[in-house]
């Protein structure tokens, strides 16, 4: 019961931050004046509708697969892959 809390509490983190990157994206087309969709339309000044901005706004899996959070992260997992193999090894020897 509590992994399933968990695991609804990520959800919604994961949900906020891309939420919140496509009203900042939104708030830049705003700003800079950028135009959307195949009629070329400038969005309004106080629109809340993030629809014409989605296509911009990158997915989790293309941020967790971008390559500065890979080469920051992947030493890591390397590291401690390797120290659980060798305590796994260890214990048996």
């Amino acid at each position: 019961m509590l992994t399933s809390h968990i695991s609804k509490q990520y959800s919604a983190t994961n949900k906020d931050r891309r939420t919140l990157r496509l009203f900042r994206k939104l708030y830049d087309a705003v700003r800079s004046n950028e135009r959307f969709g195949d009629s070329q339309k400038v969005i309004e000044s106080f629109s809340m509708n993030t629809s014409p901005v989605e296509s911009k706004v990158s997915s989790l899996g293309e941020v967790a697969g971008s390559p500065s959070v890979v080469w920051l992260h992947f030493p890591v997992v390397l590291t401690v892959v390797v120290l659980v193999i060798y305590a796994g090894v260890r214990r048996f020897c």
